[in-house]
């Protein structure tokens, strides 16, 4: 690939127009590992963009990393180092996350593809962390995890169980899959009100609308009239259900 002209004073300018405060983008700049990702990622022709948004958020594409920058500067919490790490992460590696729905051969490879994408961000973010040179301390990066058996959920320290896993003595490939699982089962944001499917539920549900026979849908149409909620499509993933034949099995999840 050839490589495209960049100005790493452009660099700096773009972070600022992302919001960025000054001592995160030194700290970007004097953090060795760091600089060298992000001038690589704008070799490659990416950049980083500013929208204008009355929230913050941020995410990662190989062509652009994009950062969403309310007028607020106490409201801008996804303008610093940390989040820059992670969308590195989504734009640089495992570019299988970003191939279409249509290319995988069932709901969990396409799903497996995305959380692995997200396992790989959060390594990135953790290693890239751990490395920087000012600023201050990201080593805390607590999420809320749906439990696999039940209904409850627990919060988990993603960089704590990282940590210890390294030095359990456990290959990057094994963190990256226990990575992936803890993504399947957190909860994404902006899903909507009264959605409470994680993202592995929502990558599954999603492949099944688009590939799935549809026999579930005709049969809750059939009984009830309608189409099934956002926390009985959660259960339909969560136990299963999507692969069975109405009436082929037990549905006494979704009717408990």
């Amino acid at each position: 690939m050839q490589a495209t002209p960049f100005d790493p004073l452009a660099i700096l300018s773009d972070l600022r127009s992302a919001g960025f405060p000054e001592p995160e983008i030194q700290a970007v700049r004097n953090t060795p590992p760091m600089w060298e990702q992000l001038t690589r990622f704008y070799a490659r022709g990416g950049r980083v963009q500013t929208i204008s948004a009355a929230f913050s958020a941020a995410n990662g594409h190989p062509s652009a990393i994009s950062f969403y920058v309310p007028e607020d500067p106490a409201q801008r919490t996804h303008s610093r180092y940390s989040s820059l790490a992670h969308e590195l992460g989504h734009a640089l590696f495992y570019p299988e996350q970003w191939q279409a729905m249509d290319s995988f051969a069932s709901a969990e490879a396409y799903a497996r593809s995305r959380e692995m994408g997200e396992a790989h961000a959060w390594l990135n973010q953790y290693t890239l962390c751990l490395e920087k040179v000012g600023g201050r301390s990201e080593l805390y990066f607590p999420l809320a995890i749906d439990n696999e058996d039940d209904f409850g959920v627990r919060t988990r320290d993603v960089f704590g169980e990282i940590a210890h896993r390294k030095l359990a003595g456990e290959s990057d490939a094994q963190i990256l899959e226990h990575l992936a699982t803890l993504n399947a089962n957190m909860f994404p944001s902006g899903m909507g009100e009264g959605n409470h499917k994680t993202y592995g539920q929502c990558n599954r549900w999603d492949y099944y609308l688009a590939h799935g026979d549809g026999a579930i849908l005709a049969d809750f149409q059939r009984r009830l009239q309608r189409r099934p909620n956002p926390d009985e499509q959660k259960r339909l993933v969560k136990f299963g259900l999507l692969d069975q034949r109405p009436g082929s099995g037990d549905d006494s999840p979704l009717l408990a």
